[in-house]
């Protein structure tokens, strides 16, 4: 079993104050960072039935990997951990 904290934060746009307190506790304990960001997905209703939109789905997954990419570049030019953050989509 892997005992190497995980500090994780949610952002939900640039939010420098909160993923610098985030970047310090991982700092502190030796921990690992992981940043997210969730949105709702409106449903859309139509003669079929209530559903989700995918070309909405899409744009609201294009758009919070935006922020998470600016997450990521907030977090790369501090200077504890310029060259040891990696980037992973999922």
């Amino acid at each position: 079993m892997d005992s190497t904290k995980t500090v994780v934060i949610g952002v939900h746009d640039k939010q420098p104050i909160a993923l610098g307190v985030a970047v310090d506790e991982a700092l502190r304990s030796h921990g690992r960072l992981r940043v997210v960001h969730a949105a709702d997905v409106p449903l859309s209703s139509s003669e079929r039935g209530i559903g989700i939109d995918f070309s909405v789905r899409t744009a609201y997954e294009v758009a919070g990997q935006v922020i998470l990419d600016d997450a990521r570049d907030h977090v790369q030019r501090g200077p504890d951990l310029a060259g040891r953050v990696r980037a992973r989509a999922r």
